[in-house]
């Protein structure tokens, strides 16, 4: 009897496992069966898979055509910069770049005149970083302070610092007086009281005391744009404007005569007086004297101004009356 008893308790209980079991597998089964269906027979699942694979083929190709391109819209003077050993810790660099303007039209490539620039007072010139202070569309309080800025290192050497001051954008005259100014990129081309004149700044600058400064001045200041056409102020007749006086040991190369437009070179992608100023400095690692520099840039510039545009621009280098001919032999470094 207790035998029998036993025998039918295992028998239930081994029954009922494998009933379990069983529907356990069909179960898996049938899970498994709809997954491979809904994967297999899913057209949405599919096409969105299709899209992804697209997207990241195309996003993988307009990455490359843009690093393609970008490569392709450097100019010469922009790669292959010289690389100088040595360290000029008493030159000092202020490089304003004005491109963006709010009241008139912009001025092609000077933001990258001012930055290519300033990679060769660095690599070219051996000047740290900390020496130079690059301000790219510089408002009329921004120039306010880079010349403030510039003034007390100055003095702060005591005459031992040599000072190169950098300026690409709009320049404009002022239609009585025939003075020059600076525009800032907040600045109203009619109005001259916001903007920066050139006489205040060879004459704040140049009273302090050091060894030289150089003046790059890539703008005009006939009431011309960097191509061609008129800025408002000069109401569409070009101003020949006055020279200014210059104050201690300064020299100043500018992108054009007083009654001429500096034009871009738009195949460089720089102003075109920047150009062959990068250009020498690439070719001669910044060893070149200022006379030859200054015969260079008047010669190649007028050429390419003649044959690519058709117009007359001649840079004109000009040094304080004190310093004689001795500029004529000074270097950058």
């Amino acid at each position: 009897m207790k035998l029998r008893f036993l025998l039918v308790s295992l028998a239930i209980v081994f029954g009922g496992s494998a009933n379990i079991y069983a529907q356990k597998k069909k179960s898996v089964v049938r899970s498994l069966f709809t997954g491979v269906c809904s994967f297999a027979f899913s057209p949405s699942q599919s096409k969105e898979t299709e899209k992804t694979d697209v997207q990241k083929k195309s996003s993988t190709h307009t990455t490359t055509s843009n690093n393609q391109e970008a490569v392709s819209l450097q100019s010469d003077v922009d790669v292959n910069i010289p690389q100088t050993s040595i360290v000029n810790s008493n030159t000092f660099a202020v490089i304003i770049a004005n491109e963006t303007y709010r009241r008139v039209e912009t001025v092609p490539f000077a933001l990258n005149d001012g930055k290519v620039f300033k990679k060769y007072c660095e690599k070219v010139l051996g000047l740290p970083s900390r020496n130079i202070h690059l301000v790219e569309n510089a408002t009329l309080g921004d120039i306010h302070a880079e010349v403030n800025w510039i003034t007390r290192v100055m003095n702060a050497f005591q005459g031992e610092a040599r000072v190169i001051i950098y300026y690409a954008g709009h320049g404009i005259p002022d239609i009585q007086s025939k003075q020059a100014y600076l525009l800032p990129v907040d600045g109203i081309a009619t109005e001259t009281s916001t903007a920066y004149s050139l006489e205040k700044l060879y004459r704040n600058i140049g009273n302090a005391p050091a060894k030289s400064i150089t003046y790059f001045i890539d703008a005009c200041f006939t009431g011309s744009k960097r191509e061609d056409g008129m800025l408002a102020s000069a109401r569409g007749v070009s101003i020949k404007t006055k020279s200014n006086i210059l104050y201690g040991n300064s020299v100043v190369f500018s992108a054009a005569a007083n009654d001429q437009t500096a034009y871009p070179m738009s195949a460089k992608r720089h102003g075109m007086f920047t150009y062959f100023l990068l250009k020498k400095l690439q070719e001669t690692r910044g060893n070149i004297t200022y006379s030859d520099l200054a015969n260079y840039l008047q010669k190649e510039v007028a050429k390419e101004a003649l044959l690519g545009s058709g117009h007359d621009q001649i840079p004109s280098i000009v040094a304080n009356s004190t310093i004689e001919s001795d500029w004529k032999k000074w270097r950058l470094f």
